[in-house]
Order: C-alpha cells, then sequence, then structure tokens
C-alpha cells in the first residue's frame, strides 16, 4: 500500500516532457509528413510509458505543428527561436506550451558583455 501510494504522489508531482528531435536532424525545408509520423509514434510509445507532453525542438512549419497537436496523444511543447511563427499563432493551433531554450539567456550575456567591453569567445 505504502509503495502505491509513493508511486501515485511522484506521478502527481512530475511533469515528464518526452523529447523527440527528428526535425533537429535535418533541414528546416525538408521537414514532412514522413517525420511527424515518427515522432507521433514516438508520442504514442511515450505516452504509453506515462509521459505527459511531447517536446519537438526543431519543428517550425505551423501546418506540421498544427498536425502534430492533433495527432499526438501528449500534449505538444514547441520552441521558440529560429523561425517567425508568434506565440500567438502556436496557441491557436493547439500548442500547449512554449520552450525559448538558452535564447533569453545567449541574449543577456551578450548584452552584459557588450556593455563590460568584453569579446564573445
Amino acid at each position: 500500500m505504502r509503495i502505491a501510494s509513493a508511486r501515485a504522489a511522484a506521478q502527481s508531482a512530475f511533469f515528464i516532457n518526452a523529447r523527440s528531435d527528428v526535425f533537429l536532424q535535418s533541414a528546416a525545408e525538408t521537414h514532412n509528413l514522413d517525420l511527424l509520423e515518427l515522432a507521433i509514434a514516438r508520442a504514442q510509445a511515450y505516452a504509453e510509458v506515462g509521459a505527459r507532453g511531447l517536446f519537438l525542438p526543431g519543428l517550425m512549419d505551423l501546418r506540421l505543428i498544427a498536425a502534430a497537436v492533433k495527432r499526438s496523444p501528449l500534449p505538444v511543447n514547441i520552441m521558440m527561436g529560429g523561425h517567425e511563427l508568434t506565440r500567438r499563432q502556436l496557441a491557436e493551433v493547439g500548442v500547449a506550451r512554449i520552450s525559448h531554450g538558452p535564447e533569453p539567456f545567449m541574449m543577456v550575456l551578450k548584452h552584459l558583455q557588450n556593455e563590460a567591453g568584453l569579446a564573445l569567445a
């Protein structure tokens, strides 16, 4: 009974956002429905073992993002940056989470280095 209670508590305490990097492995202009099918198959496997979200970094095509949202058994997380999509557009197609990766940190770091007169490495 205690083990079951501990397991249930852990499941509700953690959000497992499974990551599929299929869209990082090729140029954005080559992204297509075949890659989406691979990502969705992975999402189904992740969902079966308890993941609660699907992170698809590198996916930048709004049409494919909308299809991912419709087909995924998990809420979809997309990374900002590298595309011209707005938060509003992503929300309108049903993206559940938006990640920013290291970009905000790198922008602040660059600003601080410029202010200090330091060259970027």
